[in-house]
């Protein structure tokens, strides 16, 4: 499967191309943590353009020996290990932030 359109060109082997819509498609309402639509779409435009990126990343902090990520789940613990080794966390996005983007991601389908 190649995908042109989006930024992300080149074959993807079957495990890759199972796994694209886990890490492009946006499944939650994200009107909870974004209220503009233009940063919705520029958001899903990463995800598409850096999906191979995510992917390894996740499998790092989640996934361990599993082949596919379609059935692995990242439990809080690990998703605050992943922002927390991102350093994405300060004064003004705090754990509390962090929980409330792990509770709304898996609580809304």
């Amino acid at each position: 499967t190649t995908v042109m359109k989006t930024g992300v060109s080149g074959s993807m082997n079957a495990v890759e191309t199972k796994d694209f819509p886990i890490y492009t498609e946006l499944t939650t309402d994200c009107s909870v943590i974004i209220d503009d639509k233009d940063e919705e779409q520029t958001i899903k435009e990463f995800l598409v353009k850096n999906f191979k990126k995510l992917r390894r990343v996740f499998r790092y902090y989640a996934v361990g020996r599993h082949e596919s990520t379609a059935d692995a789940t990242m439990s809080e613990d690990e998703f605050w290990r992943l922002i927390s080794d991102a350093k994405v966390l300060d004064k003004s996005f705090t754990r509390n932030d962090l929980r409330r983007i792990f509770d709304a991601s898996n609580t809304q389908s």
